[in-house]
């Protein structure tokens, strides 16, 4: 019986990686912690699991970002500022 559950498991993990790059470990924890969750990060000398909002402004690579009413980050486009002409009355 037991034999058979892992089987199972092993079988269950190995579509899951195959098809999402992470296991059922690595998905477990991401949906416990609401982070980026990667066991093998460990080999690779960096956290297991990383902020998911950093990780896309890291992805992005701009200098200004900005959140639409969703949430979701973007690029903000470069703009100068400009003075307001204001004229002062005396």
């Amino acid at each position: 019986m037991l034999d058979a559950v892992l089987t199972t498991l092993s079988g269950a993990d190995f579509l899951t990686r195959t098809t999402t790059d992470k296991g059922l470990v690595d998905h477990g924890l991401d949906e416990v912690t609401g982070k980026d969750c990667k066991v093998s990060n460990l080999i690779k000398d960096k956290e297991i699991c990383e902020d998911n909002l950093i990780k896309q402004m890291e992805e992005l690579n701009c200098d200004t970002f900005r959140f639409n009413k969703d949430g979701k980050v973007y690029c903000a486009e470069k703009t100068e500022y400009k003075r307001p002409n204001y004229l002062l009355h005396y």
